[in-house]
């Protein structure tokens, strides 16, 4: 899976959550850089929302 944000491509290693807010569907994802992003569509205006989430700990490595 991948998607496009700003003409670059963004390949999806894991969908994490997907739930609908009143606007439309959401999703928080995982990509293949370990990159975490929460993607919402608004679906009267057509639009995508996408913000770059903070890393989880276990993709810094670090241990409990």
């Amino acid at each position: 899976q991948s998607l496009e944000v700003i003409g670059q491509r963004l390949l999806v290693d894991q969908v994490v959550r997907a739930w609908r807010t009143q606007s439309g569907p959401a999703f928080q994802v995982v990509l293949t850089d370990n990159r975490r992003l929460q993607l919402e569509l608004d679906e009267r205006a057509d639009t995508w929302t996408v913000v770059e989430l903070s890393p989880s700990p276990s993709s810094l490595g670090e241990t409990a």
